[in-house]
Formats: structure tokens, sequence, C-alpha cells
């Protein structure tokens, strides 16, 4: 899962930083709670504690994702 900075057309990309957000998490939990291995790519701190949080509440070890 890739988080990017660049600016795609409304047809195909949430313009609204908190609708980013809110999706980039609602696909990282379900990642994190599907699959035996997640790669989560982000410079965003602010998701990077939101992943952390989410896998420590939900009793998913460190060794089930990854940071890139």
């Amino acid at each position: 899962l890739v988080k990017g900075a660049y600016r795609e057309p409304e047809s195909v990309a949430h313009q609204r930083l908190e609708d980013v957000n809110a999706a980039f998490m609602r696909l990282a939990e379900t990642l994190l709670s599907h699959n035996p291995y997640a790669a989560i790519a982000t410079h965003d701190p602010l998701m990077i504690e939101a992943v952390k949080a989410y896998a420590d509440a939900q009793g998913i070890g460190r060794d089930r994702f990854e940071f890139q």
C-alpha cells in the first residue's frame, strides 16, 4: 500500500487530505487484518503512527508488516 503525493484528477483520486488519510487507513487496516504480511509505504509520520497504533490494538506483531 503506497500513499503518494501526486495531484490526480478528482475522477480517480480523493482531493482532500482528510479523505486521502481516511482511505489509506481503511486499506491499511484491511491489509493488516487479512494478510500474513503487509508492506506499507508512506513518509507521513501521522499515518505511520496510526498504522502502528492499529497493529498494537489488534495484537498484530511488528513482524507482520513493514514500512517502506
